[in-house]
């Protein structure tokens, strides 16, 4: 079953879901900081990415 073209096309989909749905809090949070300080330095902005979604 997971070698079908059906499975592996779901799961794929599923995968790619989780993935920007994992990605959400961060762009929030950037969406949030940018409206506060304008433009943020690039340096912050990788440091908030790496950040677990507890810190942000």
């Amino acid at each position: 079953m997971k070698e079908s073209v059906i499975y592996q096309d779901v799961f794929q989909k599923g995968e790619r879901t989780g993935e920007q749905k994992e990605k959400e809090p961060v762009r929030f949070c950037l969406r949030l900081l940018n409206q506060l300080f304008a433009e943020i330095d690039s340096e912050i902005v990788e440091r908030v990415k790496v950040l677990p979604v507890e810190k942000l």
